[in-house]
């Protein structure tokens, strides 16, 4: 076997970032599921009150995302990681002290989130400069370890909450968000600067430099974070809510909940790492193009299923809930990007593809807690969630091109 020490530096940098991105996801597994919770009891149970409280904190990451992304190609995407994991350990610790005053810890949240939003695009931006050949495989692999953190953490979680106080979770978050740090300061980030050239022997690289100050390479960018807006909000007309959902419509347990997202991040963990592979052999827009047709076709099940509520129908409906629908554009977006910007700009257009998703979060949960006030239960948001994907796979079949080829 080879020693760590015989291993190059882009292997050692590739196992350190993997590492980061699962330990990352590990205390946000152990946290935000009872976080959620949290703001829905602060709203007294209503719908609209819930989904205003979910999609706030949403506005604010809109903006700071973009913010950050940009920023991050000024002054190098490690900086800015470390500057996030500080707030991200710290957050955890605030939380457990402010405890019982709903007001601030609301606010606390809210400003929390926004420093920790920088994480995402830098973090994205060091990755997009792996060796290009590599970097679909490369963000399959990051989602594998993504699922696989956030279900140590789940079923860490699952195993010790009936023993603890609920504070102590942030206590034990913190912890493992100061672990996150550490690992952070192992990151190799040669790519802090705004001159760097890589794969300089592409023509299409070269094109992009030579059209920078135009800014034309967002124009392909922007037709998929369009795509990436649409499924975030069709995601989220229901996300948010089926917890309430399963509870009040379909009759089921919350445990029921518990063990279907543990299901579904198992499935992630294979799934995403296998998009990555596929992304290297087949054309990205075919991919895509699969992953909208599920956005259409799961929400649309589930509103059939639920017309008839019985212990079969409620079964399938919690594994169509498992099914992963992030895999696919969690890996085809930010390569996407990496292969279609200039490495001046890319924070930049990383930092877009954060804030679409948070646009269309905030939409789809304002809408979808809308939805559920007006017609006293979430069944109808899976049925408008089917219909707004329709639009999402428009744009992906007429608009959308790979290569000025098409």
């Amino acid at each position: 076997m080879l020693s760590i020490k015989k291993l190059s530096i882009n292997r050692s940098f590739i196992k350190t970032e993997e590492l980061l991105y699962a330990l990352y996801h590990f205390p946000l597994a152990i946290t935000s599921p009872f976080i959620s919770l949290y703001y829905f009891d602060l709203s007294g149970g209503s719908f609209w009150g819930s989904g205003l409280i979910i999609a706030i904190p949403y506005l604010f990451l809109i903006f700071s995302s973009g913010f950050f992304g940009k920023l991050s190609d000024k002054i190098g995407s490690k900086n800015l990681v470390l500057v996030s994991l500080s707030f991200f350990m710290l957050s955890f610790l605030s939380y457990y002290v402010i405890d019982e005053n709903h007001l601030l810890f609301f606010l606390a949240y809210i400003g929390f989130n926004i420093m920790i939003s920088a994480f995402i695009p830098a973090f994205n931006r060091v990755v997009s400069f792996q060796e290009a050949k590599k970097r679909a495989n490369t963000f399959g692999k990051l989602g594998m370890w993504a699922s696989a953190g956030f279900l140590c953490g789940s079923l860490l979680t699952a195993g010790i909450i009936d023993y603890l106080e609920f504070r102590v979770l942030f206590l034990l978050a913190a912890a493992f968000a100061f672990v996150t740090f550490l690992v952070a300061l192992r990151l190799n980030d040669n790519y802090s600067t705004t001159n760097n050239i890589t794969d300089q022997t592409t023509s299409s690289n070269l094109n992009m430099i030579k059209n920078e100050k135009k800014f034309n390479f967002l124009k392909p960018i922007m037709i998929l974070l369009l795509i990436v807006l649409f499924t975030n909000v069709t995601n989220s007309l229901y996300f948010g809510f089926f917890a309430i959902f399963v509870e009040k419509e379909l009759g089921l347990e919350r445990s029921s909940i518990a063990l279907v997202n543990t299901l579904a991040t198992l499935i992630g963990v294979f799934t995403t790492y296998a998009v990555g592979r596929l992304a290297e052999r087949y054309r990205k827009k075919n991919l895509i193009l699969i992953a909208l047709a599920f956005y259409f076709l799961l929400p649309f099940c589930t509103f059939l299923l639920s017309n008839s509520i019985n212990s079969l129908n409620s079964h399938l409906i919690l594994l169509l809930y498992s099914i992963p629908l992030y895999s696919v554009l969690f890996v085809i977006v930010p390569v996407f990007i990496a292969e279609n910007t200039p490495e001046s700009r890319r924070g930049q257009a990383m930092g877009l593809y954060t804030s679409s998703q948070y646009l269309g979060m905030t939409l789809g949960t304002v809408a979808g807690a809308y939805l559920a006030t007006i017609n006293g239960i979430i069944r109808p948001n899976f049925f408008a969630s089917s219909i707004i994907a329709i639009f999402s796979i428009l744009i992906g079949i007429f608009l959308f091109k790979e290569s000025d080829n098409e």
